[in-house]
């Protein structure tokens, strides 16, 4: 397996979770852009597809990034109180 398939695989699980949390819905251009990526690799984008990635792929992974650092930081933050109890 290469770099690219792991990458694929990756982004194949990103985008399930941003559908299973609403952020990328089925079927928009977004949805559609990111499963070419998934298939084709990035460089097959055409302009305005590159667009829809930059602006509404990229944005919905930041903040799927974000959340889970936050998640992180609640279940650690909740892990330390436990452990001073």
């Amino acid at each position: 397996m290469g770099r690219n398939d792991d990458v694929n695989t990756e982004l194949s699980d990103l985008l399930d979770e941003l559908t299973a949390e609403g952020c990328v819905v089925e079927g928009t251009p977004a949805f559609e852009v990111t499963k070419k990526v998934i298939e084709h690799g990035k460089g097959a984008l055409t302009g305005s597809e590159q667009a829809v990635f930059q602006n509404e792929v990229v944005p919905a992974l930041r903040g799927l990034a974000q959340a889970r650092e936050r998640r992180d930081q609640d279940d650690a933050s909740a892990a330390d109180g436990d452990a001073q109890e």
